[in-house]
């Protein structure tokens, strides 16, 4: 069969591949089949510059550990009589643990709980490997971890704010026992693992979830404003500062900051407004029944981002944009 022929064989069968695809094409296009569209939404807000504390703190979340686990050693040179407790009991410090056969007893040396039990047969003596497996609860203790930029603050003593999980309206004082000189690293950044050891109540328990905060610095009295209404241009740093209908970029020198609020220490005046400019952008997808999916999400937006109104948004210090 010569070429020709093959051609005009299969030349219908490759006409319908062409109009299938693209009938598919062009209704694929027309619902907007799998289409993602970005749009953004501006809010703007004038607010005024006011004094308040501002302070810097570092969370960190996490779940109570004994302070220490022990293995209580059995004298070799008395013979076992009796036992008081089992695995799981709390032991109060003092109480007895067990009793030998010339009437002494084994004490509990702190607060804690029984592990693991391994006692000798009655009236015979201890061995080496008969003990009683304890875990300290008059101490406790949680790791938190702290990035690579952060661990500079942190320093052996450090106080440590302590919530429950199970009962946020009770603080627990913890306070900083162990920094770790080695971190651990991960796609995210190097984090270093802190010990913080707290006094228990008797209302801790081992395994609870917790939440830990650290602060790093406070400031009372602070002249600030919102993070968002500085704008960031390189090294320079300046506020839109609105009066009445008129409206003139001024230049900030900046100091602490966390996530809302960032201290003015030089530029403005208590009781001046500003502007505050935050973008929003959104997703839209189209699934194949042509139903939308939407998410939102912040975007200060930086000097380099959408201008509203000739005003650039503004950019969080966080990210590497520290303040001055």
């Amino acid at each position: 069969m010569n070429n020709k022929s093959i051609i005009k064989k299969y030349m219908p069968i490759l006409l319908i591949i062409v109009i299938v695809g693209l009938i598919c094409f062009f209704v694929g296009k027309n619902i907007g089949l799998n289409t993602d569209i970005t749009s953004s939404n501006t809010t703007v807000e004038d607010v005024k510059v006011e004094k308040q504390t501002i302070s810097k703190t570092i969370t960190s979340n996490g779940s109570i550990e004994s302070y220490s686990s022990e293995k209580l050693e059995l004298s070799t040179s008395y013979y076992y009589d009796s036992l008081y407790v089992e695995e799981d009991d709390i032991v109060k410090k003092g109480d007895k643990i067990l009793k030998y056969t010339n009437g002494k007893y084994l004490y509990a040396p702190y607060d804690l709980v029984i592990s693991k039990i391994s006692v000798p047969n009655t009236n015979s003596k201890a061995s080496t490997n008969n003990y009683i497996q304890v875990e300290r609860i008059d101490k406790l203790k949680v790791n938190m971890n702290i990035s690579e930029t952060e661990i500079s603050n942190i320093k052996l003593g450090t106080n440590v704010s302590i919530k429950l999980n199970a009962d946020s309206s009770k603080n627990y004082s913890g306070e900083v026992t162990k920094i770790n000189s080695i971190g651990t690293y991960s796609s995210s950044g190097t984090t270093f693992e802190v010990e913080v050891t707290i006094v228990n109540d008797s209302s801790i328990k081992i395994g609870m979830s917790v939440s830990c905060t650290i602060s790093i610095d406070e400031i009372q009295d602070a002249l600030v404003v919102p993070v968002n209404a500085v704008q960031i241009n390189g090294d320079r740093r300046y506020v839109i500062v609105v009066n009445g209908k008129e409206k003139k970029e001024v230049d900030v020198t900046t100091g602490l900051s966390n996530d809302k609020y960032v201290e003015i220490k030089s530029g403005l005046t208590e009781g001046e407004i500003v502007r505050v400019v935050t973008i929003t952008k959104q997703n839209t997808i189209r699934n194949s029944n042509n139903k939308r999916d939407n998410s939102s999400y912040p975007n200060s937006g930086g000097p380099n981002g959408n201008n509203y109104n000739g005003e650039k948004p503004s950019r969080n210090f966080d990210g590497g944009n520290k303040p001055n």
